[in-house]
């Protein structure tokens, strides 16, 4: 049976997954400081604001005052909800002064005076501890049930503290009346602050995937497994200006923000976990940098990774305006077997024997290719000098081409992939700047070592202004 799916406002979990279920129980559960009360905040706020679904918000822990402040500072305004009639707040005392069933009786009396369809109870464990026994713990959570959720058709989202080093949720009655169970994690990764949400129950849904990613950046969002939507007829945005005379742009507005742009004459290392599909890498954060270099009438030299030829490089720049510039100021090195250069005015080939014979030539192709024009872009797939070349010589190689990049002002930048362990030990020492690339639970996730940054996430946004890389914060 396919449930009745309520909408809870946060950014993607319903074009996700349609909603939660409406008229239904849902479980919030986390340990402290994991985002529950804002997310249940959102879901009854939004449900007010955007869905014509007032709300009712019981709490045993907090006071009036210092809800309204925090949501406040969300931005979200419950003060005006409750003025126009679409918000009731509970600041409620615990049980032992009332009796369960005069709790139950002022929530209702709120869900019917407003005619309230959501209500959170916050925290339900803060409640439950104060009952004198399993016995009238089960009475108040069918009391839930039957006068709450089916009498008024109220959807009930009660909040669970995990405690920390206690996996176990709830007290084992309310998670086998629930709809929906949702467990927020606050955790580690890499020395930086990950959130992620499990689905461990959603009655009336089929689950594709069950752990998303979220934030509490400027509000709820969760993100999806990235996917690159539809790009059919569509180009990439112009590129920002670059930061300064002596900062060239990343191609990206956000990363710019993040890392204040690539200074002229540096390396950039970008290690890609073997997580990542090459088009996530490539589309989102290649290829805008070098549309940057060509649109400002950059030369741009790209040696691809393994899987890729030129001809795959070449597919991108659909992708750009410009195209006839390509031919002047793009070119692409393959090594091994040579092919005609004259049939293929982008390409420049090397043999693939001797290391230094092949660099000194394709150093000296380069000097006649941008003489007389501002200094290149060089993007350097370093699984394929190691497959060429081995571990070694092409380390040497790379560190002569840094010392060369900070000879003539170009920017340099490395795409390392898992191959060998010791490209990630060498690389990131002689870099100027070094950039993880990562999936988790299908989302990218992308961050500074150095500079060190933040968890971002990866996404690419489509509107009028074209094609975007869009970078969200994970807070």
């Amino acid at each position: 049976m396919i449930a009745r799916l309520t909408p809870t406002g946060w950014d993607s979990f319903d074009k996700i997954l349609g909603g939660l279920p409406k008229g239904g129980v849902v479980i919030i559960a986390g340990h402290p400081g994991t985002g529950k009360t804002i997310l249940s905040a959102k879901l009854i706020y939004e449900g007010a604001y955007r869905y014509g679904e007032p709300g009712v918000y019981a709490s045993f822990a907090e006071d009036r005052h210092r809800f309204y402040e925090n949501m406040s500072g969300l931005g979200l305004d419950f003060e005006k909800l409750e003025r126009d009639g679409r918000f009731a707040y509970l600041d409620l005392p615990v049980v032992g002064r009332l009796g369960v069933s005069s709790i139950v009786e002022l929530m209702i009396e709120a869900i019917e005076k407003l005619k309230a369809k959501r209500l959170v109870v916050d925290s339900f464990t803060t409640l439950a501890q104060t009952f004198k026994d399993r016995a009238e713990l089960r009475t108040f959570v069918h009391s839930i049930l039957s006068r709450i959720v089916k009498d008024l058709d109220c959807t009930t989202i009660l909040i669970e503290e995990i405690p920390i080093g206690v996996r176990r949720i709830g007290f084992g009655v309310e998670e086998f009346i629930a709809d929906a169970i949702l467990i927020l994690r606050r955790r580690e990764f890499d020395g930086r602050s990950l959130r992620d949400l499990a689905i461990v129950k959603l009655r009336g849904v089929e689950l594709k995937e069950d752990k998303f990613i979220f934030t509490l950046s400027d509000g709820v969002k969760v993100f999806p497994p990235f996917t690159l939507p539809k790009l059919e007829g569509y180009r990439l945005a112009p590129p920002p200006e670059d930061v300064s005379e002596e900062v060239y742009s990343t191609g990206i507005k956000d990363l710019d923000r993040v890392i204040g742009g690539y200074s002229k004459g540096s390396t950039v290392i970008l290690e890609v976990d073997s997580k990542v599909d090459d088009i996530g890498y490539r589309f989102n954060l290649i290829l805008p940098l070098a549309y940057s270099f060509i649109r400002k009438h950059r030369p741009v030299i790209i040696i691809p990774s393994l899987n890729a030829t030129h001809v795959d490089v070449i597919s991108y720049t659909k992708y750009i305006e410009w195209p006839d510039k390509m031919e002047k100021l793009l070119r692409v090195v393959e090594v091994g077997p040579r092919i005609v250069e004259a049939e293929h005015p982008y390409l420049i080939t090397l043999e693939g024997r001797d290391i230094r014979e092949d660099y000194d030539r394709l150093l000296e192709y380069i000097r006649r290719f941008t003489e007389g024009r501002k200094p290149p872009l060089a993007i350097v797939g370093m699984d394929t000098l190691v497959a060429r070349y081995g571990l070694e010589d092409s380390i040497r190689i790379i560190s002569l081409s840094i010392v060369e990049t900070r000879r003539v002002g170009a920017l340099n930048v490395i795409v390392a992939k898992p191959v060998h362990r010791r490209i990630q030990d060498v690389l990131p020492s002689i870099s100027s700047i070094h950039l993880k690339l990562t999936r988790e639970h299908g989302a990218l996730l992308l961050y500074g070592v150095k500079p060190r940054t933040e968890l971002y996430v990866v996404e690419t946004s489509v509107s009028k202004e074209g094609v975007e890389t869009r970078l969200t914060p994970i807070r």
